[in-house]
């Protein structure tokens, strides 16, 4: 079981220093960070260009993050067997700057099995609660549609309050074997920021439940790209996490067999009596 703690700081130190508190109480492996206060000693730390999104391993004893990568908006480093992605884009930030940064995320998480996506997006969408879709919410979600992720976000609490004003700006994604059995919620911890945490529980390796086609081994050489693109073009990750990752299990599955002739398994030889 992997536990992660998703949480803008507001670059508030006291918020920071609370943090470390919550890590401890709530047994977190990872805390996603956006607009951290400065970089924490303890565990391991890796952030982006900019120092607005950070990704701290705190676990007990904490996981090295290898396969470090910064750019202006995110950071992304391999943690086990997951990759996650720390994403910060500023309210600031044009929508021609923003789709750059996005289109960025989604280029270098495109292809790897194992990834978390999410952040304090400044973005706005029906899908993750809120009332209507922003051109930001719009981007996100069709930028993303080609990656093959999942929206963990569920119900309609709000995860930044300020003044009266309420919204859902922070967005967690997920591969479809991670989003499987994953829980997710926003929580009521006290954080001395104007953010909610979020917490997510990823089951161990993410994927006691994968479906059988991860198993499945398939003749390459035999490949119709033609009928693999056509068939996996259409799939949607728009809805709940777990039938999202559902549809999407059956969605590969059924391109990769209908475009791909499988593996006989054991050849021609007779099973051991």
């Amino acid at each position: 079981m992997v536990k992660l703690l998703q949480l803008n700081l507001n670059h508030c130190r006291a918020a920071q220093d609370l943090l470390s508190q919550t890590i401890r109480e709530k047994h977190i492996d990872v805390a996603v960070l956006s607009e951290p206060y400065t970089a924490k000693q303890e565990g391991e730390w890796h952030q982006s260009t900019d120092g607005k999104a950070a990704i701290w391993s705190c676990g007990q004893p904490p996981c090295q993050l290898t396969q470090r990568l910064a750019r202006n908006g995110f950071a992304r480093a391999k943690c086990g067997d997951i990759f996650v992605y720390s994403c910060y884009i500023a309210p600031s930030v044009s929508l021609t700057e923003y789709g750059a940064i996005i289109d960025d995320i989604a280029q270098d998480a495109r292809g790897k099995a194992s990834v978390i996506i999410a952040g304090d997006f400044n973005a706005w969408a029906t899908e993750w609660g809120s009332k209507s879709t922003t051109p930001r919410g719009s981007t996100l979600l069709d930028t993303f549609a080609s990656l093959q992720v999942c929206l963990l976000n569920t119900g309609t609490k709000s995860t930044f309050s300020k003044a009266g004003r309420e919204s859902i700006i922070d967005v967690t994604f997920a591969s479809p074997l991670l989003a499987r059995g994953s829980e997710w919620c926003v929580s009521d911890i006290y954080t001395h920021s104007d953010h909610l945490a979020v917490l997510t529980t990823l089951a161990p390796s993410g994927c006691h439940s994968a479906r059988a086609f991860i198993h499945e081994s398939y003749k390459t050489e035999s490949l119709d790209m033609d009928c693999l693109l056509s068939m996996v073009s259409g799939l949607s990750v728009r809805g709940d996490a777990n039938s999202s990752a559902e549809a999407m299990a059956d969605g590969i599955s059924a391109a990769c067999n209908a475009s791909m002739a499988k593996v006989r398994r054991g050849g021609n030889r007779h099973p051991h009596s």
